[in-house]
């Protein structure tokens, strides 16, 4: 059951990134300060995807590129830890 319930919440996942509306007129209009993170290694959304992002933002925000990491960047929390801190800073 619980192996069930994660292959349909991953399908949903999926779903949800495939047909997610595209954000660049609310990211044309960022004027706060903004940290844009991402796993070197993400497959789902690639740095250079990030970098795209990032580019339509006009506060110019800060970027990050966690590696070695995926989409979650859970395999380097330390890493993320520093940036955020030292972005909040």
């Amino acid at each position: 059951m619980i192996c069930r319930k994660s292959e349909d919440i991953f399908k949903r996942q999926i779903k949800a990134h495939i047909e997610r509306p595209d954000a660049s007129d609310v990211l044309s209009q960022v004027q706060i300060p903004t940290l844009v993170m991402d796993g070197a290694f993400d497959s789902w959304a690639t740095p250079a995807q990030h970098q795209e992002i990032a580019n339509l933002i006009p506060a110019k925000p800060e970027e990050a590129v966690i590696g070695p990491s995926g989409h979650m960047m859970m395999e380097e929390p330390q890493l993320v830890a520093h940036h955020f801190n030292q972005w909040l800073a």
